[in-house]
């Protein structure tokens, strides 16, 4: 059977400087995401019947980015591979019939938001009002709840109203 995991949503706080680092994470996740859009749809226009870039083979494109980017190598490596594994499971989803056709995403319009894997125990909860991030550091938290378990991920939203909150998934 299945264990069931919980999340549990916690309003950070963070610092100047971890907010500039949130947004940056943010918006590279953003633009590979809109960068693995404009190479499918480049693909499909030179060739209709060319295969589409989706599954576990856009993970080997991120070393090549990363060279040709290096501000790619600023953010967590887990985060830009939570833009693949979305973007992947939007292509499968549209070809399976199950939902549309993956489009870009919006700076303006759409919630920032970032998935950070826990690899290693790089994403832990300190103590009750404090959890560590990859590449952001330790960020102050107010929870009635707190997070326990094994961590398995954590989703860092930036709200439109520049509120940021953070899903950990135990």
């Amino acid at each position: 059977m299945p264990k069931i995991k919980k999340g549990f949503v916690i309003p950070l706080y963070p610092t100047a400087e971890q907010m500039q680092q949130i947004r940056r994470t943010a918006g590279c996740a953003r633009w590979l995401y809109n960068e693995i859009v404009a190479v499918n749809q480049k693909r499909r226009d030179l060739d209709p019947k060319a295969s589409l870039l989706y599954g576990r083979n856009l993970n080997y494109l991120l070393p090549r980015l990363k060279e040709e980017h290096p501000w790619l190598k600023e953010v967590d490596s887990t985060s830009l591979t939570g833009a693949v594994d979305n973007i992947s499971n939007a292509y499968a989803r549209w070809l399976s019939g199950l939902g549309r056709k993956p489009k870009f995403k919006k700076r303006s319009t759409h919630t920032d938001s970032f998935i950070s894997k826990c690899v290693n125990g790089n994403i832990a909860v300190i103590d009750a009002h404090h959890i560590r991030i990859p590449k952001i550091g330790v960020i102050y938290y107010k929870s009635g709840r707190m997070p326990h378990g094994r961590i398995c991920s954590v989703t860092v939203r930036i709200l439109p109203s520049g509120n940021i909150n953070a899903s950990v998934l135990c």
